[in-house]
C-alpha cells in the first residue's frame, strides 16, 4: 500500500516554505513521504475544471498544468497517492454576490471532504498569509481578526507591518502549537459562540463545510466580511489527531495562553 501524502498548494512562493517548515517540525522520520505540488492558481479555476469532469484524475489534471508540475509527478498515478490535501485561499476572484457561488462553493467542499478519495481542501480566509496574522501577546490576537472582502486587496501589505510571526522559515513547534491554538479559538467562537478552546470532540465539528457556512451566515451576507483563519493548523490536526491536540492543550504555558485569549476574546 502506498505510504506517499500530497499536498497541492495554491502559491509556489510562500506556501512551500510553510510546507516545508510543517514537513521538519511534524513528520520529521516519518514513515510516509510527503511532498507537494503548486497549482498557481485559484481554487475557482480548479473545481471549474473538476467540476466540469465527473471522470477527472486530480493526479492527471495537476500534471497537465505545466511543465514543472508535469516533471514532479512524472511516473506518479493516483494509485501511487495514499492522501491528498489541497490547501487554498478564499480570496482570489471571490464573488460572494454571484447568484451560483453559494451553492458552487458547498459542492466543492463536498467533494474535496476524504484525503483517500477526491483530496481534502482546506481553505484560509482571505489567503494564506492568515497564518502570519498574529501576536506573540495573546491579548492582542482578537482585536484585529475580522476582515471586510473590499480590503482584501489590501491584505498582504497590512500582514507584513505584522512582525511576530514574519519568518515563516523560522518556526518552532512551539510557535505553531501558539498558532493552533489561537486559530482553533477563533474558529470555535465562529461556529458554536464560544469562547474557549474546544474538546477534541468538539474540535471535530470545527470541519471545513461549517468554517464555510458559518462565516457565509454570520459574516459574510451580514456584513461582506470573513473570520481570519489560516488552513494550515486544522490541517495539522486533521492529519495527526487526538494525541497531538491534547499535547497542545495540556501544555501549562499553551493553558496560559488560552486563558488570555479567551479573556480578551471580542468577535462582532
Amino acid at each position: 500500500m502506498s505510504n506517499n501524502i500530497l499536498l497541492i498548494l495554491e502559491g509556489e512562493k510562500t506556501e512551500p516554505q510553510i510546507f516545508e517548515n510543517i514537513k521538519k517540525n511534524f513528520f520529521g522520520e516519518s514513515e510516509n513521504t510527503i511532498f507537494y505540488t503548486v497549482y498557481k492558481a485559484e481554487i475557482y479555476q480548479l473545481w471549474k475544471k473538476v467540476k466540469d469532469d465527473e471522470f477527472i484524475d486530480i493526479i492527471e489534471l495537476i500534471r497537465a498544468k505545466d511543465e514543472e508540475n508535469k516533471k514532479k509527478l512524472s511516473n506518479i498515478l493516483r494509485k501511487d497517492i495514499a492522501q491528498i490535501y489541497l490547501i487554498f485561499d478564499f480570496d482570489r476572484q471571490c464573488k460572494p454576490d454571484s447568484p451560483n457561488f453559494e451553492n458552487d462553493f458547498i459542492n466543492m467542499l463536498e467533494y474535496f471532504n476524504n484525503e483517500t478519495e477526491n483530496g481534502k481542501i482546506y481553505i484560509s480566509y482571505p489567503m494564506v498569509e492568515a497564518l502570519r496574522d498574529l501576536k506573540k501577546d495573546p491579548a492582542e490576537c482578537f482585536k484585529s481578526c475580522i476582515i471586510s472582502l473590499n480590503d482584501f486587496k489590501n491584505y498582504k501589505k497590512t500582514v507584513n507591518t505584522k512582525i511576530d510571526y514574519m519568518h515563516v522559515k523560522k518556526y518552532t513547534k512551539d510557535d505553531w502549537f501558539y498558532i493552533i491554538i489561537i486559530n482553533i479559538i477563533k474558529a470555535n467562537y465562529l461556529i458554536n459562540n464560544l469562547d474557549s478552546i474546544a474538546s477534541y470532540i468538539e474540535y471535530t465539528s470545527l470541519n471545513q463545510p461549517t468554517i464555510f457556512n458559518n462565516q457565509l451566515i454570520k459574516f459574510i451576507k451580514k456584513s461582506n466580511r470573513v473570520i481570519i483563519l489560516s488552513s494550515f493548523p486544522f490541517f495539522i490536526i486533521d492529519y495527526f489527531g487526538e494525541k497531538l491536540f491534547t499535547e497542545i492543550i495540556s501544555n501549562p504555558i499553551n493553558k496560559t495562553c488560552m486563558f488570555m485569549c479567551i479573556k480578551n476574546i471580542n468577535i462582532s
